[in-house]
């Protein structure tokens, strides 16, 4: 499942599907095992295409949560993972133009005890 999310003025996380969002609440407060990867674009050009347009560069980072546990994912980690077919479990080569980054530690918390 994919959407868009974004950091607001407080630094919270913002979804632009409330279903998604309430998909999410729901797999956190069971306990699922859940992947929350970030996309980040940047204005530097990775490459031209053949077409010739502009290919931006694109950071990849990565968190499991798990019983309320976040963990980050570390750069190499989140490369094992962009580069391997889910369906085949087969290595494939990393996608022109991303970079895959160390993900910095996030904190949930519970909107009511906010």
């Amino acid at each position: 499942m994919n959407t868009l999310a974004a950091l607001d003025y407080r630094d919270e996380l913002v979804l632009d599907d409330p279903e998604v969002e309430r998909f999410l609440d729901e797999l956190l407060r069971e306990g699922t095992m859940v992947s929350l990867v970030l996309y980040s674009l940047t204005d530097e050009v990775a490459f031209t295409d053949s077409q010739g347009s502009d290919v931006l560069i694109k950071h990849v980072y990565g968190w499991f949560i798990e019983d309320g546990t976040v963990r980050p994912v570390r750069a190499g980690e989140a490369f094992d993972i962009g580069c391997v077919d889910p369906d085949t479990g087969e290595p494939v080569p990393p996608e022109p133009g991303v970079h895959y980054e160390d993900a910095w530690p996030l904190v949930l918390h519970d909107e009511s005890s906010s």
